[in-house]
């Protein structure tokens, strides 16, 4: 089972290690990215047997059975300890940034003594370290709060993420990354996560975020981050405005987009798999949060543009063409200058695959507020009307599919 052979990898991956292209090393990692396969395979598999998600997490429960020898093997070394306690200023970055925290901490987990601890104060929460002695684990971590803490050594240990080409801790991350996305499915039904680890999570995602995108494996990286987004608590999205994780993403989006409206390289499902799942992302966090919204509404239509828009929107208006619930028939955008994200985003939803031209309409609805009037003023009867009929906004002719 890739578990159990992932198990064994892992306990000799170690940051004492100097060669960090060792064979070892990259076995885990193809141990790592074997496990998050087999793991997603029975979740799906199960759901057509009738098996349910705590059994098929039972069987890969061997995972969990070195924790203990990771925790010291991997977590407590010297060279783990200096690194994350904030090398070269690090935390106190942290600390003067204001870090926020997703969740209510209540208690220390056995990996306090090696990764950031979020406490509250004065409304905030900010990183802490603590190095007490390390306590006398006899039960199991799980597997989650070891790769949490790889996570964390990989982003935080020298030389800087992420190193020279031969450096393999972007691989290490990313695969990380993918194997959270994968217990995620089978957690969904399960809302007992730990608390601290759900936090450190917030914290290293918005810190992996901060780097910026020259770097194609970073990048990767990143794009493994929104994956893991799409399934994040509702809290998540007050936390990325608060602590600048909102606007990479929306470079993301822009990227994304990039690649599909104006390189447009790939086939009907290559462009879904490029900007489906940040379009995806980007709604749900808007919805979530009411400053994540303003944020991406700020970002595609520039306040800069406003006055203008607003200009043409009255005078639209004043025509008093209606259908439904829609006080304008303005055929095309009003204010989509080519090449601006806006446009990006007004041209996929006649997109020829539907996933890309849905998911493209509603965070445009969103963003419009969900008001019908806005948002033909904003991407033009023509484009919008399908949606809106899918909306009731409008009533379609006879024998459209919906």
């Amino acid at each position: 089972m890739a578990a159990q052979r992932l198990l064994t990898a892992l306990e000799s991956l170690s940051p004492t290690s100097n060669d960090s292209n060792s064979p070892t090393n990259g076995n885990a990692l193809l141990l790592l990215s074997e496990w998050s396969d087999d793991l997603e395979k029975d979740l799906l598999s199960a759901a057509s047997t009738g098996t349910s998600a705590e059994e098929v997490e039972a069987s890969h429960a061997s995972v969990n059975d070195a924790a203990s020898v990771l925790h010291h093997s991997l977590l407590c070394s010297p060279q783990f300890l200096p690194t994350t306690l904030g090398k070269n200023g690090r935390i106190d970055e942290r600390r003067s940034a204001g870090i926020k925290g997703v969740f209510d901490c209540q208690e220390c987990s056995p990996f306090d003594c090696c990764t950031p601890y979020v406490y509250w104060h004065d409304g905030r929460a900010v990183q802490k370290i603590t190095a007490d002695e390390l306590p006398n684990n006899e039960y199991a971590q799980g597997l989650l709060e070891v790769l949490v803490a790889t996570l964390s050594w990989a982003l935080r240990s020298e030389p800087t993420f992420p190193g020279d080409e031969y450096d393999r801790r972007p691989d290490l991350v990313l695969e990380i990354l993918r194997s959270l996305f994968a217990m995620d499915a089978g957690l969904s039904s399960n809302s007992s996560h730990n608390k601290d680890t759900m936090t450190r999570i917030g914290i290293i995602l918005c810190e992996l975020l901060q780097y910026p995108n020259s770097d194609m494996r970073v990048y990767q990286c990143k794009l493994a981050v929104v994956a893991l987004l799409l399934n994040a608590p509702d809290d998540y999205s007050e936390y990325l405005a608060v602590n600048r994780g909102i606007i990479p993403l929306i470079d993301i989006m822009a990227y994304q987009l990039s690649v599909v409206v104006i390189e447009r390289t790939g086939s009907s499902a290559e462009d879904a798999a490029a900007a489906v799942p940040i379009l995806l992302v980007l709604r749900k966090l808007a919805q979530a949060s009411s400053s994540v919204l303003k944020l991406v509404q700020d970002e595609v239509f520039p306040p800069d543009a406003e006055e203008a828009f607003k200009e043409k929107a009255e005078s639209e208006i004043m025509k008093k063409q209606s259908e439904g619930t829609v006080r304008a028939k303005n055929m095309a955008p009003l204010d989509a200058p080519r090449g601006t994200l806006r446009w990006k985003l007004i041209r996929l939803m006649t997109w020829t695959e539907s996933n890309v031209k849905r998911s493209a309409s509603e965070l445009l609805w969103t963003l419009c507020d969900e008001d019908s009037t806005q948002f033909v003023l904003r991407t033009g009867f023509g484009n919008a009307i399908h949606f809106l009929g899918m909306k009731g906004c409008v009533n379609l002719p006879t024998g459209v599919a919906i």
